[in-house]
Protein backbone atom coordinates (compact mmCIF):
# COMPACT_ATOMS: atom_id res chain seq x y z
CA UNK A 1 0.00 0.00 0.00
CA UNK A 2 1.22 3.80 -0.87
CA UNK A 3 1.85 5.93 2.10
CA UNK A 4 3.40 8.60 0.56
CA UNK A 5 1.31 9.99 -1.93
CA UNK A 6 -1.66 10.75 0.51
CA UNK A 7 1.09 12.11 2.67
CA UNK A 8 1.98 14.53 -0.31
CA UNK A 9 -1.43 15.34 -1.13
CA UNK A 10 -2.40 16.07 2.55
CA UNK A 11 0.55 18.13 2.31
CA UNK A 12 -0.13 19.83 -1.13
CA UNK A 13 -3.38 20.45 0.64
CA UNK A 14 -2.33 22.25 4.34
CA UNK A 15 0.59 24.31 2.10
CA UNK A 16 -2.52 25.66 -0.21
CA UNK A 17 -4.57 26.81 2.89
CA UNK A 18 -1.49 28.13 4.59
CA UNK A 19 -0.69 30.65 1.11
CA UNK A 20 -4.38 31.21 0.60
CA UNK A 21 -5.30 32.68 4.79
CA UNK A 22 -3.33 35.36 4.96
CA UNK A 23 -3.96 36.07 1.44
CA UNK A 24 -7.72 35.95 1.89
CA UNK A 25 -7.92 37.13 5.22
CA UNK A 26 -5.73 40.38 5.58
CA UNK A 27 -5.54 41.21 1.32
CA UNK A 28 -9.25 40.92 0.70
CA UNK A 29 -10.18 41.86 3.72
CA UNK A 30 -12.33 38.82 4.45
CA UNK A 31 -11.61 38.19 7.75
CA UNK A 32 -13.15 34.70 8.94
CA UNK A 33 -15.27 34.23 5.89
CA UNK A 34 -11.55 34.12 4.24
CA UNK A 35 -10.34 31.71 6.28
CA UNK A 36 -12.95 29.66 5.71
CA UNK A 37 -13.29 30.21 2.01
CA UNK A 38 -9.50 29.02 1.88
CA UNK A 39 -10.14 26.45 4.03
CA UNK A 40 -12.85 25.00 1.48
CA UNK A 41 -10.85 25.88 -1.52
CA UNK A 42 -7.68 23.44 -0.18
CA UNK A 43 -10.12 20.79 0.83
CA UNK A 44 -11.92 20.34 -2.62
CA UNK A 45 -8.57 20.31 -4.09
CA UNK A 46 -7.25 17.56 -1.70
CA UNK A 47 -10.26 15.73 -2.65
CA UNK A 48 -10.27 16.36 -6.24
CA UNK A 49 -6.97 14.69 -5.90
CA UNK A 50 -7.92 11.67 -4.25
CA UNK A 51 -10.40 10.76 -6.26
CA UNK A 52 -8.61 11.34 -9.79
CA UNK A 53 -5.50 9.21 -8.07
CA UNK A 54 -7.74 6.14 -7.08
CA UNK A 55 -10.41 6.30 -10.15
CA UNK A 56 -6.45 5.85 -12.48
CA UNK A 57 -5.37 3.06 -10.26
CA UNK A 58 -8.87 1.63 -10.35
CA UNK A 59 -9.78 1.18 -6.85
CA UNK A 60 -13.19 3.18 -7.26
CA UNK A 61 -15.91 2.63 -10.32
CA UNK A 62 -18.94 4.93 -11.23
CA UNK A 63 -20.79 2.21 -11.85
CA UNK A 64 -20.33 0.89 -7.74
CA UNK A 65 -20.61 4.93 -7.03
CA UNK A 66 -24.10 5.53 -8.32
CA UNK A 67 -25.88 2.98 -7.49
CA UNK A 68 -29.19 2.05 -5.51
CA UNK A 69 -28.02 -0.05 -2.80
CA UNK A 70 -30.00 -3.49 -1.82
CA UNK A 71 -33.12 -3.36 0.39
CA UNK A 72 -31.61 -6.37 2.11
CA UNK A 73 -28.17 -5.09 2.74
CA UNK A 74 -29.51 -2.47 4.25
CA UNK A 75 -32.44 -3.34 6.33
CA UNK A 76 -29.89 -4.56 9.19
CA UNK A 77 -28.56 -0.58 9.68
CA UNK A 78 -32.79 0.14 9.79
CA UNK A 79 -33.64 -2.09 12.12
CA UNK A 80 -31.05 -1.26 14.21
CA UNK A 81 -31.62 2.91 14.01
Amino acid sequence: MDTVTPLKISLFANLLNAVMDPILIFNAKMGVTGAALATLFSEICSALLFITLMWKRNLIRASKLFRVPELEKLMPLLKGG
